[in-house]
């Protein structure tokens, strides 16, 4: 696959279906989903810091590992 680029200025919209990349994707705009932006199957690594405007709801407890 090439190095390829898309850009969005008025935010990004999925109807349907799922949102995949492979790569890096960074947004300056608003995203809106109508299904799960994000599925992770299996673990989820997270090296740096996150941050989070609003409220986060999950499903079930999230505890650390040992």
């Amino acid at each position: 696959m090439a190095n390829t680029r898309f850009k969005t200025e008025n935010g990004l919209y999925v109807a349907s279906g799922n949102a995949e990349f492979e790569s890096l994707a960074k947004f300056n705009a608003n995203v809106t989903v109508a299904a799960d932006l994000l599925y992770v199957g299996g673990n989820l690594y997270v090296q740096g810091t996150q941050t989070f405007v609003g409220s986060q709801v999950y499903g079930t407890d999230i505890t650390a590992s040992s």
